[in-house]
């Protein structure tokens, strides 16, 4: 699955999901947005 953060547009495969799985979290910019 390609995840793109709709802030900066990363698309590098390093994010973290919260400890809740609900959240994807870029590691560039700190981002968080939901899973769809």
């Amino acid at each position: 699955m390609i995840s793109i953060c709709p802030k900066c547009g990363n698309t590098e495969p390093e994010k973290k999901v919260t400890e809740d799985g609900k959240f994807i979290i870029c590691h560039k910019c700190n981002n968080k947005w939901s899973f769809k």
